[in-house]
């Protein structure tokens, strides 16, 4: 094996294992560490996208352009249109701004009596090889 072949390997095998990690929303505080408390590998990319879907466009500061914007569809009648909308607005914020997975599917699934929509995204985070499902429940707050 060529010392080129050895690094290369080598690599591939620590970005494997690399762990993803966020803080928690709330800033929680381990009881016995006295330490923040983390969300790691596919709950912190759920967490994110969760953050990202959820997000308007302008909503941060100093970076007005992330966001899925979807808000304002959810005021719209729940039709089939609606929800192609939806899935492209999801699918754009996740495969623009969470570069730690690849996504893999999006199903947007409309329930027109409650002005409801259930999100299923399946993704896989780069340093595992299992894909991942989360659920997230878009109805308008108002």
């Amino acid at each position: 094996m060529s010392r080129a072949d050895h690094f290369t390997e080598v690599t591939e095998q620590n970005q494997r294992r690399d762990i993803y990690s966020d803080f928690l929303v709330d800033f929680s505080v381990h009881p016995d560490k006295n330490d923040l408390l983390r969300s790691t590998n596919e709950n912190a990319v759920k967490r994110a996208i969760k953050n990202l879907v959820l997000t308007n466009t302008y909503e941060r500061f100093f970076a007005p352009n992330i966001g899925g914007d979807i808000n304002r569809l959810l005021f719209e009648l729940a039709t089939p249109e609606t929800a192609f909308i939806l899935k492209k607005r999801i699918t754009d914020v996740i495969i623009d701004y969470e570069p730690r997975c690849r996504l893999i599917e999006v199903l947007v699934q409309p329930y027109e009596d409650e002005n409801a929509y259930v999100v299923t995204i399946t993704f896989q985070t780069l340093n595992r090889d299992t894909p991942v499902q989360m659920q997230v429940l878009l109805n308008r707050v108002r």
